[in-house]
């Protein structure tokens, strides 16, 4: 099983193209690795880093708020995340819930049909697609 050596951070940084230049932002509330993150509206939500936490980024106001854990543990690892109509998929192990950033709740849906994490998630023309990642009982395998 591979070792990830360091510290999970709390650092936040945005990215300014235009200027070419790097701004320290509000820190996580609590250092995470393994993240996974998506945008609805104006506001960034973050998912997993080893932890059920959901995290939600008002960048204008430079603040972090905490949201409704995840529902299951899988999401804690390496989850794949995609919006689809204002709501972020999120996929872990085999499990695929849907969160409403709006009402703050979770949907359980259809389970992915191989257990992985470390995944990407796309949505295009109205589907997501989900790429890649590792499966969970074989560390070192590619899906």
């Amino acid at each position: 099983v591979p070792v990830h050596p360091g510290t999970a951070t709390k650092m936040v940084h945005a990215y300014n193209p235009e200027t070419d230049t790097w701004t320290r932002k509000a820190n996580l509330p609590i250092g995470r690795r393994n993240i996974a993150a998506a945008v609805v509206g104006d506001k960034i939500y973050v998912f997993g880093g080893h932890l059920g936490y959901v995290e939600e980024y008002d960048p204008a106001a430079d603040k972090w708020t905490q949201k409704s854990d995840s529902p299951f543990p899988q999401l804690t690892n390496s989850p794949g995340v995609a919006v689809i109509n204002g709501k972020i998929l999120v996929c872990g192990g085999s499990l695929t819930y849907e969160y409403d950033p709006v009402s703050d709740t979770w949907t359980q849906k259809a389970n992915m049909p191989t257990e992985r994490s470390g995944l990407q998630l796309v949505s295009f023309n109205g589907k997501v697609y989900a790429m890649g990642g590792i499966t969970l009982n074989d560390y070192g395998r590619n899906v």
